[in-house]
């Protein structure tokens, strides 16, 4: 599993049948898109509808593993 060699993303088959994906973001990516699910809460919150599963991502995005790369392929 992983980005192949023109950046796609690859998707691997689990025991329960459900697909995963996994993204490789920079910090800038992975910036905007903690705000972009954070303007999303505060959307919802505002029309009082229920934020419980964003929340659930928001918290998956933030302590998703860092892996450092010393050199870019």
């Amino acid at each position: 599993m992983g980005t192949d060699y023109n950046g796609t993303t690859k998707t691997k088959e689990v025991p329960d049948m459900t697909k995963v994906k996994r993204l490789t973001l920079d910090r800038y990516e992975h910036g905007l898109l903690v705000r972009a699910l954070y303007e999303e809460w505060h959307r919802m919150l505002a029309e009082e509808k229920s934020t419980e599963e964003i929340e659930d991502l928001i918290l998956k995005v933030i302590d998703a593993p860092t892996k450092i790369r010393l050199w870019k392929v």
